[in-house]
């Protein structure tokens, strides 16, 4: 089978940031029963720029064509009648309605798609009924590793007795104000207390916090990152964060670490309904007030003061990434649903 994978007008892509790593781990999935050319050329596993330069496919051989945000390419699809995807984000009424089906990250935003549920990535509230949940992919890299040489290096570099980590790309709808505030507190109830922010754009974030780390990790470090943290956060909220994925919080639950967030239905789809460090939305966006605080900072000093509870809740949440998002998983969920409109 040969599927032509296509994100925006980009002719390459490397593991630089979350968007680029969603689609790299959708391609490692499906090259586990295809050959996947992305913008026509031949994903390599084992080369350093992922890409063949001499491999190459054009559209019309292709058997499937997979897309996310790149209008040209679907109009081609469509011309050439094959069988096509087009990932929910961004929204194109056309491409909802001509595509074979519309690829979501959760079962929720399938289920929001199919009964019409009006927000920015369906403005129209049209229901969708080709509208598939797909999954995430996380690779067999994230597994956890407290033990291994480079996790302790980090934390011994940290020189840190409890690590709450803030990971990934922060913007106005992630963050972490919350986290920021309850910092000093943290500091002085918890010795010896880090606060990592592994993030590119570092200058968003107060340089004038105790017990504060900026780094920037690589994406192949990340699973040591992860498993130095005792747990993570992030700050995200608003509508979208209900039903759209999160691949920062499936690679820290594929590493056995315990995470606090908002409250919401497509996490929950990973950490089951009985999960207890999640926080309402009130919390995330009433950031100042000191009933917000309290509530981060308990849940904190819970994981802090009870290490066996985090370490409980951090290898079942490692045993629900394994099952449902790790490569094999998804390798074989992609290929039952291409198989159907082949």
């Amino acid at each position: 089978m040969k599927i032509y994978y296509q994100y925006s007008s980009v002719d390459k892509i490397m593991p630089v940031k979350g968007d680029f790593i969603n689609e790299l781990n959708t391609i490692r999935a499906l090259a586990e029963f295809a050959e996947v050319y992305f913008a026509g050329r031949l994903y390599e596993p084992d080369n350093p720029n992922f890409f063949s330069l001499y491999h190459k496919l054009d559209i019309r051989d292709a058997d499937f064509v997979w897309i996310r945000a790149s209008q040209p390419t679907f109009n081609l699809a469509v011309h050439f009648k094959k069988p096509v995807c087009w990932m929910a984000s961004p929204y194109n009424e056309y491409a909802f309605r001509k595509a074979s089906f519309i690829a979501c990250f959760s079962k929720k935003w399938e289920q929001n798609l199919k009964k019409g549920v009006t927000n920015h990535l369906n403005p129209s509230g049209i229901r969708f009924r080709n509208a598939l949940n797909v999954g995430q992919t996380v690779t067999d890299e994230f597994v956890p590793l407290p033990t291994s040489i480079k996790s302790q290096q980090i934390r011994a570099d940290l020189n840190a007795e409890f690590v709450v980590g803030c990971f990934g790309r922060i913007v106005k709808s992630n963050y972490p104000a919350l986290l920021i505030s309850c910092i000093p507190e943290l500091s002085r109830r918890i010795p010896g207390i880090k606060f990592i922010f592994g993030c590119t754009n570092q200058g968003v974030i107060p340089d004038n916090l105790p017990n504060v780390v900026f780094t920037n990790f690589s994406h192949a470090d990340m699973p040591y990152a992860l498993s130095a943290c005792d747990v993570t956060f992030t700050g995200a909220t608003g509508s979208e964060w209900d039903f759209c994925g999160s691949l920062k919080l499936i690679e820290a639950a594929a590493c056995g670490v315990p995470f606090i967030c908002q409250h919401s239905d497509a996490r929950i789809e990973l950490s089951g309904i009985d999960y207890p460090f999640y926080l309402p939305e009130s919390a995330i966006i009433s950031a100042k007030s000191p009933q917000s605080k309290r509530l981060l900072i308990n849940l904190i000093l819970n994981i802090y003061m009870n290490p066996a509870i985090g370490k409980s809740w951090g290898d079942i949440l490692a045993k629900r990434a394994r099952k449902q998002y790790c490569l094999n998983s998804q390798s074989n969920l992609l290929k039952r649903i291409i198989i159907k409109y082949l």
